[in-house]
């Protein structure tokens, strides 16, 4: 799309943004996936691939401020922040800027067996690992880990961090090798671990992969798409970012993903739904409106 010449669909949202915003943000009482979702200011939410921190009696979530057009996916203009007492409705935290170049590389640790064809491993071990889509996940003992994709895309790496969570702490685990997934979104229940994540089709959606082990390294055993129903071999039109446990409420888990709109980024939605457990499986059906059970 050219700039001065909106397509059909960025005109829609344009007016659907100005709505939402002349009604003002009302209190919500449930999620409605894929639809608008505007905050406090009543403008729609700007925290695409997000992660939420259960703070101090608030969840945080921190996610990419994407701007107009095609190139809103692509302008590392920073990250957004919004705050909410009940996951329905959030306050505009502002924008926090970030480092465009800073990346995280791995350099700690022993250099693990590579026995893929290309051995990339290998090629980027003195500079350190590469990291792409990416998640961090705290254990129950406090300990936390990034997962992220590397290799090209080609492994996922779990890696734990200090204890401040600064920096790695040099020790990590190649999953997954060659399978090539992104996306991925990590938590636990029952003392297993879980994995969901994508495949890699850029911008479209893919079925989604899931994943259990015993252990945070492994091994892991595949479960198949996670999600069911109309719709299940693109995720809903949407791909994961992250699961939220939620406060209170032992087993409730939130699968969030987001529907990218690379013509028109900052118009991307949201998509969050209850995540199930049925025969040693995690399952995720659409629904088009649903609240929290208490």
């Amino acid at each position: 799309m050219r700039r001065g010449s909106p397509s059909s669909g960025a005109l829609v949202s344009a007016f659907l943004l100005l709505v939402a915003s002349a009604v003002g943000a009302a209190d919500r009482v449930s999620f409605r996936p894929g639809e608008l979702w505007p905050a406090d200011r009543g403008v729609h939410i700007n925290a695409h691939g997000g992660g939420i921190l259960d703070f101090e009696g608030r969840y945080h979530w921190f996610g990419e401020h994407e701007v107009e057009g095609e190139a809103g996916d692509t302008a590392q203009v920073g990250v957004h922040c919004y705050s909410s007492s009940d996951l329905y409705n959030w306050k505009d935290e502002q924008k926090v800027p970030v480092d465009a170049a800073a990346k995280h590389r791995y350099t700690g640790g022993e250099l693990p067996d590579a026995p893929d064809r290309l051995n990339l491993v290998a090629r980027d071990f003195e500079g350190g690992q590469m990291a792409r889509d990416q998640t961090l996940f705290v254990d129950d003992d406090g300990a936390a880990y990034h997962v992220y994709a590397s290799e090209e895309n080609s492994t996922l790496h779990v890696s734990r961090l200090a204890d401040d969570y600064l920096a790695p702490a040099g020790d990590y685990v190649r999953v997954f090798p060659g399978r090539f997934m992104e996306a991925p979104a990590l938590f636990k229940h029952e003392g297993r671990y879980y994995l969901i994540a994508s495949g890699c089709t850029g911008w479209a959606p893919n079925a989604a992969r899931s994943a259990v082990a015993d252990s945070i390294w492994g091994p892991w055993t595949e479960l198949g798409n996670p999600a069911v129903g109309p719709d299940a071999g693109v995720t809903f039109h949407s791909q994961s970012t992250f699961v939220l446990p939620v406060r209170g409420q032992p087993g409730a888990f939130v699968f969030m993903a987001d529907r990218w709109r690379p013509e028109h980024a900052i118009d991307g939605r949201y998509v969050w739904l209850p995540i199930l457990f049925r025969n040693g499986r995690v399952e995720i059906e659409w629904r088009d409106e649903w609240r929290l059970e208490r």
